[in-house]
C-alpha cells in the first residue's frame, strides 16, 4: 500500500468474549496463553519473511491491544514479546486514562508497560456512556461533564496530549444499546 498499516492482531486476548482467550485455547494458566503467544509470533514471522513488517522494510505495524479490565487472567501473560510487538495499546471504555492505563494496582497499567518496554502507545478503541458517572481518585466524571462537571472526553484528550509515548487515539463510533454514546 505504501502507507503504514496498523494490524491489531487478536485484540483483547484477556477478555472471555474472544475465541483466542486462554480458556478457549488450552486453559487459563495451562497452555492457552502460550498458544496465543505462539500464534502471534507465527503470524509476525510470516509477515516478516514476506518483507511486510516495519522491521523488514515494509509498512505493517503489529499492535498488541489489551482489554482495559481483564475478565480472564492478567493481560501481561498474553504479551508475545518485545521483538514482535511494534505498538502497545488498550481498548479504553468508561474510565479516565490515568485510572485505566496507569494503574498497576488494578492490573490496568498498559501505558506504563509500553513506556517500560519502549513501545509507542495507542488507544485502539474508546467510548463513554452518556450520563454514566464514574468515580476515580481524581474525582467524579461523566462522558461530557454535563452531570459531574468533569468530562471523560476532555480528561482523556488532555492526558493524551501530556503523554509523550502516545502516538494514536482512536474512537469506536457505534450506535449500540445505549444509543450513540461514543466519541
Amino acid at each position: 500500500l505504501g502507507i503504514p498499516v496498523l494490524l491489531r492482531l487478536w485484540q483483547e486476548p484477556n477478555g472471555q468474549h474472544n475465541p483466542y482467550y486462554a480458556a478457549w485455547q488450552g486453559g487459563v494458566g495451562t497452555g492457552g496463553e502460550a498458544a496465543f503467544i505462539a500464534a502471534w509470533r507465527h503470524v509476525k514471522s510470516v509477515f516478516r519473511a514476506a518483507g511486510a513488517t516495519i522491521d523488514a522494510g515494509g509498512n505493517c505495524i503489529f499492535v498488541f491491544c489489551a482489554q482495559r479490565r481483564s475478565t480472564a487472567s492478567r493481560w501481561e501473560v498474553y504479551w508475545p514479546g518485545d521483538d514482535v510487538v511494534d505498538f502497545s495499546g488498550v481498548d479504553l471504555y468508561r474510565d479516565t486514562f490515568v485510572d485505566a492505563a496507569e494503574n498497576p494496582g488494578k492490573n490496568w497499567d498498559t501505558y506504563t508497560w509500553a513506556v517500560a518496554h519502549s513501545k509507542p502507545y495507542i488507544v485502539c478503541e474508546s467510548g463513554f456512556v452518556a450520563k454514566q458517572k464514574i468515580t476515580t481518585a481524581a474525582g467524579k466524571f461523566d462522558k461530557d461533564g454535563s452531570v459531574t462537571g468533569h468530562s471523560l472526553i476532555s480528561d482523556t484528550r488532555a492526558t493524551v496530549i501530556q503523554s509523550p509515548q502516545f502516538v494514536a487515539y482512536c474512537v469506536w463510533n457505534n450506535v449500540g444499546p445505549n444509543g450513540n454514546n461514543f466519541i
